[in-house]
C-alpha cells in the first residue's frame, strides 16, 4: 500500500510539472535521431517475465498441495475423535486447493486492467512497449522486432495477472489458516497448525522475492526508459494510457493554461484574508488549528488501523511465531555467495616461499549456515626476496562448513587435499598418490567492506599435520573477501 500511494504521488507531481515544460524541439525529431530499440531489449524483458511467471505458477502450485496434504492429515486425525466436527471444519476444502491450481495455470492475461494488481515497474515498461507500438516507424518495420514487442507484451499482461491470482492465493490461505486456528485450537494439533502456519508464512515470503525479483530494473530496461522518458510524447502517452492514470485519472492539462484544472479553488492569500476576519489574530488561528488537529487524530488512528488491517486481509506477510529462514524463499543464484582468499607460507628447507591463492563458491543453508567447495593453486615465490623464482608448487581441493556463532565471529571448518609438489605441467595431477589430506577447524571473522563485498581473516588448525610429508605448520591464517 505505500509502494502504490508513493507511486500515485510521483505521479501527481509528474503531471504539474511535466505540464510547465518548454519544449525546444519537435519530439518526433528526437525520436529519429535518439531512439533505437533493438530486439534484445523486447526479449530480455519477454525472458525474465517468463521465468517468473514459470515460478509463480510452480511455487504456487506446489505450497497449495502442500496445504492441501497438511489439511487432509489433520482431517484423518479428528475424524477418529469427531467426523461430524472434522466434516464441519474442514467440508469441501481440498477441491477448493484444486480449483485454486487450475486457476493460477489457466491465467489468459486478458483480465480488466484496472482489476489486476499494480506493480509500478511492471506499468511503466508497459507503457513504454505499449507507446513504441502505437508510434509509427519507430521500429523500422523490422517484422523480428515487431514480433518480439509482441511476444513482451503479451508476457507482461500473462505476468500482471498471475501477480493478481497469486493475491487471491493468498488471501484464502490467510483466512484458512486463522479458520483452522480458530476452530482446532481444543484439538490439541499444535504441530500441524504450526506446520500450516509454516506453509502461508513462505508461501507469501516466496511471492513478494518473485515480485522484488521482476520490480529491480536491468540495465537494458532502465536504458529504454530513460530514453523515452526525455521525450514529451511518452509522458503524455504514461500520463492517459498507464495503469496508474487509469486508477487516478487527473484533468489533462498537456495543453492551454497548466492551471485551468485548479480554475475554482482559492488562493493561499485569499483564505489567510478569511481566516483572519473570522477568528482574529495569527495566534489564536494556530491554537484552533492545534485542538482541532487533536481532534482529527483519533478517527486517522483508526483508519490507520484499518489500512493495516487491509493489507493484512491481502495477504501481506506477518511477524512469525518461529524462526524464519530468509534463505528458503531466495532463488538459487541469490544463495549464492563467491570468495577468494590468500594464504602465505614461509619457505624452509623444503619448501620456497608460497602463497595459496584459492576461489570457493558458498551456499547459504540458512542465514546462519553456509557450505561451500573450492580449489587452490600454490604459487611459489623463491628461496628468499634475493632468488625470486616463480614456479608451480602445488594445487588443492576444498569442501568447508561456515556456522554463524554471534555478530561477525564464525565457526569454520573443512576438508581439502592438496597436491604439494612441483609440477612443470598438468597432466602429473591425474596421480592421487602424492595427494595429501587435511581436517581443518578454526574460527573466521567476516567483516562489511561495501553492500556486496565482505572481507574475512580465518584461523585454522590442521588436525593431520603429522601426517604431511614434509610436516606442514599445524596453523593456517588466511585472508579473503566474499562477494554476495
Amino acid at each position: 500500500m505505500k509502494q502504490f500511494l508513493h507511486a500515485f504521488l510521483l505521479f501527481a507531481f509528474s503531471q504539474f510539472i511535466y505540464s510547465q515544460e518548454i519544449h525546444a524541439q519537435d519530439s518526433t525529431r528526437l525520436f529519429n535521431k535518439v531512439i533505437h530499440f533493438p530486439e534484445k531489449v523486447f526479449k530480455s524483458v519477454d525472458a525474465k517475465a517468463e521465468a517468473i511467471n514459470n515460478r509463480l505458477m510452480s511455487q504456487s502450485t506446489k505450497y497449495l498441495r502442500r496445504m492441501s496434504n497438511t489439511e487432509r492429515k489433520m482431517r484423518k486425525k479428528i475424524s477418529r475423535k469427531d467426523s461430524a466436527a472434522a466434516e464441519k471444519i474442514f467440508g469441501d476444502a481440498e477441491k477448493q486447493y484444486v480449483l485454486l491450481q487450475q486457476k493460477i495455470k489457466n491465467v489468459s492475461g486478458k483480465t480488466i486492467p484496472l482489476s489486476r494488481k499494480y506493480l509500478p515497474h511492471l506499468d511503466s515498461l508497459q507503457s513504454a512497449f505499449k507507446f513504441i507500438d502505437k508510434t509509427e516507424d519507430l521500429l523500422n518495420k523490422d517484422p523480428k522486432t515487431e514480433q518480439a514487442l509482441k511476444n513482451a507484451l503479451n508476457k507482461m499482461d500473462l505476468l500482471q495477472d498471475k501477480f493478481s491470482e497469486v493475491e487471491n492465493i493468498k488471501r484464502y490461505m490467510k483466512q484458512r489458516k486463522q479458520l483452522l486456528q480458530d476452530q482446532l485450537g481444543i484439538f490439541g494439533l499444535t504441530k500441524d497448525l504450526q506446520k500450516l502456519r509454516k506453509q502461508v508464512y513462505y508461501y507469501q515470503a516466496q511471492m513478494n522475492e518473485y515480485k522484488e525479483a521482476f520490480e529491480n530494473t536491468s540495465q537494458l530496461e532502465s536504458k529504454a526508459l530513460a530514453i523515452l522518458q526525455k521525450t514529451s510524447l511518452f509522458r503524455n502517452f504514461f500520463r492517459q494510457h498507464s495503469q496508474l492514470a487509469g486508477l487516478f485519472r487527473l484533468p489533462d492539462v498537456s495543453a492551454g493554461n497548466p492551471l485551468a484544472a485548479f480554475a475554482g479553488l482559492h488562493t493561499r492569500q485569499y483564505m489567510q484574508q478569511q481566516l483572519l476576519q473570522r477568528f482574529g489574530s495569527l495566534p489564536d488561528i494556530q491554537q484552533i488549528a492545534r485542538q482541532q488537529g487533536q481532534a482529527a487524530a483519533s478517527p486517522f488512528n483508526l483508519l490507520k488501523n484499518k489500512m493495516h488491517n487491509l493489507n493484512a486481509e491481502n495477504g501481506d506477510p506477518e511477524m512469525p511465531d518461529f524462526k524464519a529462514n530468509t534463505q528458503k524463499t531466495k532463488i538459487f543464484k541469490k544463495r549464492l555467495e563467491f570468495g577468494t582468499n590468500l594464504q602465505t607460507v614461509k619457505g624452509n628447507n623444503f619448501f620456497p616461499s608460497t602463497t595459496d591463492m584459492a576461489l570457493s563458491v558458498g551456499y547459504k543453508l540458512n542465514d546462519k549456515s553456509i557450505i561451500g567447495i573450492g580449489s587452490s593453486y600454490k604459487m611459489g615465490w623463491g628461496k628468499d626476496i634475493r632468488h625470486i623464482t616463480i614456479s608451480h608448487q602445488g594445487i588443492g581441493l576444498r569442501s568447508f562448513m561456515d556456522y554463524k556463532i554471534k555478530g561477525g565471529f564464525w565457526l569454520s571448518g573443512g576438508a581439502e587435499m592438496n597436491y604439494r609438489s612441483q609440477f612443470s605441467n598438468f597432466e602429473i595431477l591425474n596421480d592421487y598418490t602424492p595427494w595429501q589430506k587435511s581436517a581443518l577447524l578454526g574460527f573466521s571473522k567476516k567483516y562489511k567492506v561495501s553492500k556486496k563485498v565482505r572481507g574475512n581473516m580465518q584461523l585454522l588448525y590442521d588436525f593431520l599435520y603429522k601426517e604431511q610429508i614434509p610436516r606442514t605448520p599445524p596453523l593456517l591464517f588466511r585472508v579473503g573477501y566474499t562477494i554476495k
